[in-house]
């Protein structure tokens, strides 16, 4: 067990990380106005809806304006003339040139960078009491469901030369390198980027950080009622502290995303030799204490059922001082609660 405190970035970390990912291109401050992303989007939507009004596929839903079917083509076909000059002035605008990374006053830094592909590179960097610091860099678009003048939705992939093998070793590098912490990788995925409007391959690697060799899980609140009983994967699972799990995003030319948290910074070592319960007596007081946890409407019977129990670690709010975490072994009981009324309301947790 170990008193801990969420990692705090320094200047000097920040300025190595803007240099690991963007080497020797020119960073920017990002702008707070509309960037080339937002126009990029208002783009790609413009020409779909054209499309779909062309086809005769758009619902009433969708039309833009006034008029005729023709009318409003020839209103959208003008609007995306001027996004798209728009788009190409944008690399002339007034963009601020880092001269010195500097956190702003909502201890946060927001650059960008040309590194050569349909969209500008970002990097976002914070610090945060709860969370503790992040790092959130992004050089790709998801081609999924996206549709430009040179790609359509039928497309086929083109192949990823980058093996899984790869694209993990490259990652691990990273971890490494920026000193990210240990980790055991969650599961890999094979996505598609948009890229000079083709689809192109790159692997997206989910990881679960590693605390004393055991996984730091969190369930996080259901987004929609399930009423299926079935065991949940550990994808459902979150670190405390709001630390989620950690993604980076892998292609042929290298890293080209990155949305981790840093380790916790240890404090001290209060036991060396924490020893668990035993297992009968872990269930005997969860079911002593779960009925203060279990609400059910007046008169009905709540039901709970247990389908998977995992030996995690969590961190542990440090009485007294907010921002000090104890990190303790636990048993995390995971299932359903319901009324025996309204059993369609079962809700995993």
């Amino acid at each position: 067990s170990k008193k801990v405190m969420p990692a705090v970035m320094s200047q000097e970390q920040a300025q190595e990380i803007e240099k690991y990912f963007f080497g020797d291109a020119d960073a920017y401050y990002a702008d707070n106005g509309v960037t080339k992303e937002d126009l990029q989007e208002e783009i790609i939507a413009i020409r779909q809806v054209i499309e779909s009004l062309k086809n005769g596929t758009d619902d009433s839903a969708i039309l833009q304006g006034d008029g005729d079917v023709s009318q409003q083509i020839e209103e959208l076909q003008s609007q995306l003339k001027e996004d798209e000059k728009k788009y190409t002035a944008m690399d002339e605008q007034n963009t601020q040139p880092v001269d010195e990374v500097a956190f702003d006053s909502d201890d946060a830094i927001e650059l960008q960078a040309d590194l050569g592909r349909d969209e500008t590179a970002k990097l976002y960097l914070y610090n945060d009491d709860d969370r503790g610091a992040s790092i959130n860099f992004v050089n790709y678009i998801e081609a999924e469901n996206v549709v430009t003048a040179d790609s359509t939705v039928g497309n086929t992939q083109e192949d990823n030369k980058t093996t899984e093998k790869e694209a993990e070793s490259r990652a691990e590098t990273l971890l490494e390198e920026l000193q990210l912490g240990k980790h055991r990788v969650v599961k890999i995925e094979e996505k598609t980027q948009l890229l000079h409007g083709s689809r192109v391959g790159y692997y997206e690697i989910s990881y679960s950080r590693d605390v004393d060799g055991m996984d730091n899980l969190y369930m996080e609140a259901a987004a929609e009622v399930q009423t299926d009983t079935g065991d949940s994967s550990e994808d459902d699972y979150m670190a405390h502290m709001e630390q989620e799990n950690g993604r980076i995003q892998v292609d042929d030319s290298g890293i080209i995303g990155v949305q981790m948290d840093l380790p916790p910074q240890e404090i001290s070592t209060v036991n060396e030799n924490v020893q668990l319960m035993d297992f009968e007596t872990v269930c005997r007081k969860f079911k002593e204490n779960i009925g203060n946890r279990v609400y059910s409407a007046s008169g009905a019977t709540a039901h709970l059922e247990i389908t998977n129990i995992y030996l995690t670690s969590m961190y542990v709010l440090n009485k007294g001082n907010s921002g000090e975490y104890l990190t303790v072994p636990v048993w995390d009981f995971c299932g359903y609660i319901y009324d025996e009324e309204t059993p369609e309301n079962a809700v995993y947790s």
